[in-house]
C-alpha cells in the first residue's frame, strides 16, 4: 500500500531470518536496502543472509557496490569490508571498541559475533554476543536478533 514503506521490508527479512529462510531474508534486506540506501545495516543484514545461505562469494559484488556508497570513515564500512574479504576482524575489532555511539557499537557487536560464529569461532562470537546483550540498546533491530541468536545457542548446550 505504501511502497516507500521500507520498514515493512525490514520486518519480513527479520521474520524470515528468524525462520531460517535465509533467501527470502536476504531478499527483503536487499529491498529495505534499495528503498533506504542510508542503512548500511540493512546491506550487512542481505549479507548475513546470504552467508548463513552459505554462498558468502555471491555476497561479494552486492557488497563491493555497497561499499563505495558508504563513507569510507566509517565502522560501517570496516565491517562492510570485513564482509566483503572475509579476513580482517583484528582491526574491525579495534573499530568496534572505539565507536563512541552506543546504538551503532551494539550493531557492529552483533555483526561481529555471527562474524565468528559463521567462521565457527563459538568462543569470540559468545564473548561479543553477550556484550550486545549488556549493552541493552533495545532500540535497535540487532538487538531482537542477538536475543535470538543467544537463545539458540543456549538450546544447543
Amino acid at each position: 500500500l505504501k511502497p516507500d514503506y521500507y520498514f515493512a521490508h525490514e520486518a519480513l527479512g527479520v521474520l524470515r531470518m528468524r525462520d531460517g529462510r535465509w533467501a527470502l531474508s536476504r531478499d527483503a534486506f536487499l529491498e529495505a536496502y534499495r528503498r533506504a540506501p542510508g542503512h548500511a545495516n540493512y546491506a550487512l543484514l542481505a549479507a548475513l543472509a546470504w552467508m548463513k545461505a552459505g554462498k558468502p562469494a555471491d555476497a561479494k559484488p552486492f557488497l563491493a557496490r555497497t561499499l563505495t556508497a558508504v563513507p569510507r570513515d566509517t565502522v560501517e564500512w570496516f565491517m562492510l569490508r570485513l564482509y566483503h574479504d572475509q579476513s580482517g576482524d583484528t582491526d574491525i575489532a579495534g573499530r568496534v571498541d572505539r565507536e563512541k555511539n552506543a546504538d551503532t557499537r551494539s550493531r557492529m557487536l552483533y555483526y561481529l559475533a555471527q562474524y565468528y560464529d559463521l567462521r565457527g569461532a563459538a568462543a569470540l562470537a559468545d564473548k561479543y554476543h553477550l556484550q550486545v546483550r549488556d549493552m541493552n540498546r533495545r532500540g535497535i533491530l540487532e538487538w531482537r536478533l542477538n536475543e535470538w541468536a543467544l537463545a539458540a545457542r543456549t538450546a544447543k548446550e
